[in-house]
């Protein structure tokens, strides 16, 4: 999980407890659930070990298919554009591999649930930004694609 491999920076005694060479639902890698770090924790969800920050999934985006960056080898470009969301209503246990599907046709239905006026957004620098629910379409697919349509 992403979630998992960022402890190395927020919590490196927790992230060499997880055994890597198991699934992240191990019986071992389960006991480290309830430690979710308090970066992790988002308003809305309440569930002990649930966080709804997402990273975009999808072959136009920061987490592409088969291609993984670390923040150096992020372009300034691709250093702007939203790498990860938090969706109230997207809620998964934080330890799971996975992230919300990007669909460039309907970039605002990928963000799930947005709150009154905006989505809290971070961009692959680890900026907050936030994503304004009256932003058009392709003014979203700008800020999370890394080759937008013209």
């Amino acid at each position: 999980s992403w979630r998992v491999h960022l402890l190395q920076v927020l919590d490196p005694d927790l992230y060499i407890r997880f055994h890597m060479d198991e699934p992240w639902d191990s019986p071992h890698n389960k006991t480290l659930i309830p430690e979710m770090p308090a970066a992790f924790r988002t308003p809305g969800v309440t569930e002990p070990g649930k966080t709804s920050l997402h990273v975009f999934l999808g072959s136009d985006t920061i987490c592409g298919a088969d291609e993984t960056y670390s923040m150096g080898e992020l372009s300034a470009p691709m250093q702007n554009l939203v790498a990860f969301v938090a969706g109230p209503d997207t809620a998964e246990i934080w330890t799971k591999p996975a992230g919300l599907q990007y669909d460039p046709a309907d970039p605002v239905k990928s963000l799930g649930r947005i709150g009154d006026t905006f989505q809290a957004a971070g961009t692959g620098q680890g900026q907050v930004v936030e994503l304004e629910r009256k932003m058009a379409p392709a003014e979203l697919r700008q800020a999370i694609e890394r080759s937008p349509p013209e």
